[in-house]
């Protein structure tokens, strides 16, 4: 029996033996559906110098700058860190103090904290950037909406 199938947006077909019905006239063909999510673009993120977890969440927002249609920082300089599961979830990470220094240095306008880090981040001396406090990729986002907008992101 030839089946005809779309894969990746293209038509193809394959012909399956098929097994004779055990109860009955006719015969059996079993198939099985992975459907699993594509892009009709690729990214490539040059990442040899990224060491570890923390740099999820600002990579998943870079992702998301460019295959989206918006400008997700309107091109303010934004810095942060956190990690990231597969359902959105920003955790904390390690080292926050040293990543506020190194966004000052890069003149940032704008520091995403995962809120787990917010009690040690809000122990810096005065930054020159407003902490916003993030659980979530859509924290996130609404925080890049809100700064870009002139509102204040929700604080640490």
């Amino acid at each position: 029996m030839t089946v005809s199938y779309t894969r990746l947006g293209a038509p193809g077909s394959a012909t399956v033996t098929t097994k004779s019905a055990e109860d009955g006239d006719g015969s059996l063909l079993g198939i099985t559906i992975l459907e699993q999510p594509s892009a009709p673009f690729d990214v490539d993120i040059q990442v040899e110098d990224v060491g570890g977890p923390s740099a999820g969440l600002m990579l998943t927002l870079g992702i998301l700058d460019l295959v989206g249609d918006d400008d997700l920082t309107g091109g303010a300089i934004v810095a942060g860190t956190g990690t990231i599961d597969a359902d959105g979830n920003v955790g904390p990470i390690g080292g926050i103090t040293l990543k506020m220094v190194a966004a000052a240095e890069i003149d940032a306008e704008l520091f995403l904290v995962p809120a787990g880090n917010c009690e040690e981040a809000l122990g810096v001396a005065e930054p020159d950037f407003p902490l916003a406090r993030v659980a979530t990729l859509e924290d996130a986002l609404d925080a890049l909406a809100d700064f870009e907008a002139g509102r204040t992101p929700e604080p640490c």
